[in-house]
């Protein structure tokens, strides 16, 4: 689907969206048939790209930049990956871009390129160079390099996302100014992380449920916490979606050899003969003897991946000592 600031309404948590790719770079300013987008959508469905594709060139543009801008930055926020093309010239001097390139350069999944002979990009090509990264000199190469990245599914943890909350913003002092800016935090760092071949084991506390329509995953195993124990309701919209499976407290798995008991609160009574992983105190404590904190605040708002948590573990086994342990200092 290609998704405009013109689609239903440009309200874009209303719609259902997987794997977006946004088009980003200079937009036309008055002759809209003048825009690269069309080639770079063009390439994009002839070569079989299957997520959908945020556009926001705006051929209805009525003056109203907030609205623009703000539909621009959500798009950007829960898009999985971002497309640079910058064929900058007097007639497409491409400001905003360098406002854009410079706030999202140090996201995963962010691909650059324009044209040989494009002028006053040297800064941007040093940059993606300096990072890592690569400059791709025509759209199709740009384009194909947006394609090839998908890798073996993986399986992701997280817990406490709390979409939408008020009260979790306050008490938990998340570092933003409101729960939009806090959600689209969390959404894009889940989408630029998690694909949507993925696992995701979200261990409770979900909030919005909403959210979902907009979060890349193939199967998600929830475990309630203390929020859904206490409205039920939660659980009946979570089950309408048949991409959720609901599971028990304790849930017992075994990943690459390993086994981890899953629960929303760390306090089970279950003893240090088993090995957790757990959410529900957010940034109060990364680790416990026996387990380890997959909840949003713990973890910079992103989802744990597993080699994270088997490094984790690796290290609290073989290496860590009473300093991380111990309940009080001296």
């Amino acid at each position: 689907m290609i998704i405009s600031p013109n689609t239903n309404n440009g309200d874009l948590l209303s719609i259902h969206i997987s794997n977006a790719v946004f088009l980003a770079g200079p937009c036309p300013r008055e002759d809209y048939e003048d825009d690269w987008r069309k080639d770079a959508i063009r390439i994009l469905q002839e070569i079989g790209y299957k997520g959908d594709i945020l556009n926001p060139t705006n051929p209805n543009y009525d003056g109203d930049l907030v609205k623009q801008t703000t539909w621009e930055h959500n798009a950007l926020s829960i898009a999985s990956r971002i497309l640079f093309w910058i064929p900058r010239d007097k007639k497409h001097p491409a400001l905003t871009t360098n406002i854009e390139f410079g706030e999202w350069m140090y996201a995963p999944n962010v691909f650059v390129g324009f044209p040989e002979g494009s002028e006053n990009n040297r800064y941007i090509a040093l940059r993606v160079n300096q990072l890592g990264g690569k400059i791709y000199n025509t759209l199709e190469s740009l384009c194909q390099a947006v394609y090839y990245i998908e890798g073996k599914p993986k399986t992701v943890f997280t817990s406490d996302t709390h979409f939408g909350a008020e009260r979790t913003l306050e008490l938990s002092c998340r570092p933003f100014r409101n729960t939009d800016e806090m959600d689209l935090a969390m959404i894009s760092n889940w989408n630029k992380t998690v694909s949507p071949d993925d696992t995701v084991i979200h261990l409770g506390d979900i909030g919005n449920v909403d959210i979902l329509r907009v979060l890349n995953f193939k199967k998600m195993y929830f475990i309630p916490g203390n929020y859904e124990k206490k409205d039920h309701s939660i659980i009946e919209e979570l089950s309408e979606d048949q991409r959720v499976i609901i599971c028990e407290n304790q849930q017992k798995i075994t990943l690459n050899g390993k086994t981890y008991y899953l629960c929303h609160e760390p306090i089970n009574g279950g003893g240090e003969d088993k090995f957790y992983l757990y959410g529900h105190i957010h940034r109060l404590q990364m680790i416990k003897k026996n387990g380890i904190n997959v909840g949003q605040d713990a973890n910079r708002f992103k989802p744990v991946l597993m080699s994270e948590i088997e490094w984790m573990r690796n290290a609290m086994e073989k290496y860590y000592d009473n300093n991380v342990f111990t309940d009080k200092c001296m």
